[in-house]
């Protein structure tokens, strides 16, 4: 499996995406490329990449009988030869000893290649910004939450999803009851209307997704979405550059039954909310299948 580090074509630096101008950024030499300049120039010809050693991948990732834990796998850095200590799902992640970003190519081929990536679109500055706001306005928080090596330690990192699209059909068949009330010459009058609601259709459900990676904090990663998916990009490996990532370990037969069942109760609900206002409703029939 190939470790990768992105070289710049004019120092041979190594390159990282920089999430402000959208572009592939050196500090040193000062140099931008876009994504197509990069392809171009012929990015391929400009990385640097060794192989892992297999005798060392082979010891780290011995288990015992029976173990579930993930072992650390060992790469040697392209810039300088280090070796680089990594978990199994790890994508790209930097050298302890350079500081270079390396990426681990063979982790993202394959079955294992993403579709998409959607670029980081906050630069390490503006992150600190936001996250010093939102630390000023919270009480009692340990102080080693927000001093300084901790905030250096910040960095985005890609997780793995999986995006569901599919096709529901809905009906609701309900009754609900309208009540009007009202006083006249010292008497209270109430009126009650009965209405026979029906309603059904077809719902087009886009990009549902799922973390795909165990080991992540569900309430976390889940708690930045709905992602902007019109940002979204054909999946290039520079993008990982000078950035965390992770490659998943679960499949999408795993989360298929509970989208389904997610989706059908949305569905059906949003046909309730469709139905009108009403004093009350009883539901007589209602169902949802997938089409597609």
């Amino acid at each position: 499996m190939a470790a990768i580090t992105y070289k710049c074509p004019n120092c041979d630096g190594g390159l990282v995406f920089d999430p402000a101008s959208q572009k592939y950024h050196f500090e040193y030499c000062l140099s931008d490329f876009t994504q197509e300049e990069l392809e171009g120039l012929g990015l391929e010809l400009n990385r640097r990449e060794t192989e892992s050693r297999e005798p060392d991948c082979r010891e780290l990732n011995r288990r015992e009988p029976g173990s579930s834990e993930a072992q650390p796998v060992l790469y040697n850095c392209p810039s300088c030869g280090a070796q680089i200590v990594t978990d199994e799902t790890t994508a790209a992640t930097f050298c302890y000893y350079c500081h270079n970003p390396v990426v681990l190519s063979g982790r993202l081929e394959g079955q294992f290649r993403p579709d998409y990536v959607i670029p980081f679109q906050i630069d390490r500055q503006k992150a600190e910004e936001i996250f010093s706001q939102w630390i000023g306005r919270k009480k009692y928080v340990p102080e080693a939450f927000y001093n300084k090596k901790q905030i250096e330690s910040m960095s985005g990192v890609y997780f793995p999803y999986w995006l569901y699209s599919c096709q529901v059909d809905g009906e609701l068949d309900a009754q609900g009851t309208r009540l009007r009330t009202w006083d006249t010459a010292g008497m209270r009058y109430t009126e009650t209307t009965i209405y026979d609601v029906k309603r059904q259709g077809t719902m087009e459900v886009d990009h549902v997704a799922r973390n795909g990676l165990r080991k992540a904090n569900r309430q976390l990663v889940d708690s930045v979405l709905p992602y902007r998916m019109n940002e979204k990009e054909n999946f290039s490996m520079g993008y990982l550059s000078g950035f965390l990532a992770e490659n998943r370990d679960m499949e999408k037969e795993q989360f298929v039954l509970d989208v389904q069942t997610e989706v059908r109760q949305f569905a059906l609900q949003s046909l309730q909310d469709q139905a009108g206002s009403y004093s009350s409703m009883q539901v007589r029939k209602k169902g949802s299948r997938h089409t597609g």
